[in-house]
């Protein structure tokens, strides 16, 4: 389940990118690498989820908080694995969280809350299942994906 949760995010992005809003000569928004996902609990109340919302938008820095629905997750999930239509038939609408997606002012903003007190308070709030944050968001994290994933190349 995480690794669908992972999917529909569609982060993964490298947060070595802390050079401040607008366009860059990489062909994406900076802006956009500085955000972080909250998945709700099935079954979580309006109450609960009102609750998450407020303290979302209650971080410091914080730029944006955009509820998705689930029904706006599937949409999102399938345009992400079009090319793969045989994972996109094995998931269901309904498998798929409610989900808030948050915004960050600057990488540095989204560092102090991945990992710290601030994950945890988020964490501990009532309806939330799960808070994923970019593939990696330092230098040191972002060399050890690519240690990971770069091989030799075989002779």
């Amino acid at each position: 389940m995480l690794c669908v949760l992972v999917a529909v995010t569609g982060l993964g992005g490298c947060g070595l990118l802390d050079r401040g809003p607008g366009e860059d000569d990489l062909g994406f928004e900076l802006d956009d690498v500085a955000q972080f996902s909250v998945f709700l609990k099935e079954g979580v109340t309006e109450e609960q989820q009102a609750g998450v919302e407020a303290e979302l938008r209650g971080l410091r820095e914080v730029s944006t908080v955009t509820f998705e629905s689930k029904d706006q997750a599937y949409a999102k999930f399938k345009k992400l694995w079009a090319d793969n239509p045989e994972f996109v038939d094995s998931i269901s609408a309904d498998s798929l969280p409610a989900s808030y997606v948050v915004k960050m002012t600057t990488m540095a903003s989204l560092r102090t809350i991945k990992g710290g007190p601030v994950e945890n308070e988020i964490k501990a709030v009532e309806g939330v299942q799960e808070v994923v944050f970019p593939g990696c968001t330092t230098v040191e994290e972002c060399m050890a994906v690519k240690d990971k994933y770069s091989s030799p190349a075989p002779r």
